[in-house]
């Protein structure tokens, strides 16, 4: 890597300027895409101890692909080839030389997961006005492979019979359904329109509508309403299933349930947990609908489909909280008491 720095006039230079950092570069590759670890100047010219690593997607893993130094003799633990982990987005990178160690992080910084903003019937202005989107108070779907495929969870335990939509982050379009469903469905598919909005703040979305908050008689419900989304915004198709979220595995054999509580957006529940491992996995309000399970993810979101079994080294009762209320990235607490 080749460090380009602009010419200056010789009074615009500050005192001291060091031009050359330890760590002179940096390649690594995150999700098939080669990133340059740039390094940080402070107020005084000097290079400090922080490198930003700006990618298009993130991840929690990367590769090096190349990293070199100032000086003949100084070593690092990472090289070329290493496979690396990025915990909270920072990479530590320890270098030695004679003088001693010096310790470096990388940040890695990326834009956040496009998103839509759900708009329901229900969603009003201070005035009582209809179809008014708040930004701030709106759930939302986002993608987190930054393409055309979205996915969030929505609470709709308040919005029987609601016409519901989604909106575009920049507000220039949003998308409805001229119908809806008759007859108490907790899972399919509606083939959405694209319309043109307005600049007023409003959606009048058509639908689609339903009786969103269903049982169908199903002993194991416990909190109906709360529905998980999908939408491709190539095909404009939105599928939907209502969700009741458990837990199964060997620490968990009687599939215990978790309630939503809709003031704090997460499903949770005190269990008494054997040793052993679980995941987290959906119940079918009717008779052939899709499940979701998550298990723990190394990946930058916590949960994850393609998830491993968490695994419980001591039996006792413990508070379980699953959060899905930050599309695309999905998490869990879990605390013995």
């Amino acid at each position: 890597m080749i460090l380009s720095i602009n010419a200056c006039q010789k009074e615009s230079l500050p005192l001291n300027p060091v031009l050359n950092p330890t760590i002179t570069g940096l390649v690594l590759t995150v999700n098939g895409l080669d990133y340059i670890a740039v390094p940080q100047i402070d107020a005084n010219g000097h290079f400090t101890s922080e490198y930003i690593l700006a990618v298009r997607i993130p991840s929690n893993k990367a590769v090096v692909k190349q990293i070199s130094f100032a000086e003949e003799g100084i070593t690092a633990n990472i090289k070329a080839g290493d496979e690396v982990i990025f915990i909270d987005n920072e990479l530590n990178v320890v270098v030695s030389k004679n003088s001693g160690q010096e310790h470096f992080s990388i940040t890695m910084s990326f834009n956040p997961p496009p998103f839509m903003y759900l708009i329901k019937t229900s969603d009003t202005d201070s005035k009582g006005n209809r179809y008014f989107l708040n930004e701030e108070k709106a759930d939302r779907i986002a993608s987190g492979t930054y393409n055309n495929h979205f996915e969030g969870y929505v609470d709709l335990t308040r919005t029987n019979w609601d016409n519901i939509g989604l909106v575009l982050s920049d507000k220039t379009f949003f998308y409805d359904f001229d119908g809806g469903w008759w007859q108490g469905e907790t899972s399919g598919a509606f083939d959405m329109t694209k319309e043109k909005a307005g600049t007023s703040g409003f959606f009048p979305t058509k639908g689609p509508w339903a009786n969103w908050i269903l049982m169908n008689d199903n002993p194991k419900i416990t909190s109906p309403g709360v529905w998980k989304i999908n939408f491709d915004t190539e095909t404009n198709i939105m599928s939907m299933v209502e969700v009741q979220w458990s837990i199964i595995g060997s620490s968990a054999p009687n599939n215990p349930l978790l309630n939503y509580y809709p003031d704090e957006k997460v499903w949770k529940a005190s269990l008494n947990l054997n040793a052993g491992s679980f995941k987290f996995a959906t119940i079918p309000v009717s008779f052939g609908d899709p499940t979701v399970t998550y298990g723990k993810s190394e990946s930058i979101s916590p949960l994850a489909s393609d998830g491993e079994e968490i695994k419980i080294t001591e039996s006792g009762s413990y508070e379980v909280i699953l959060n899905l209320n930050n599309p695309p990235y999905y998490n869990y607490q879990l605390t013995k008491k």
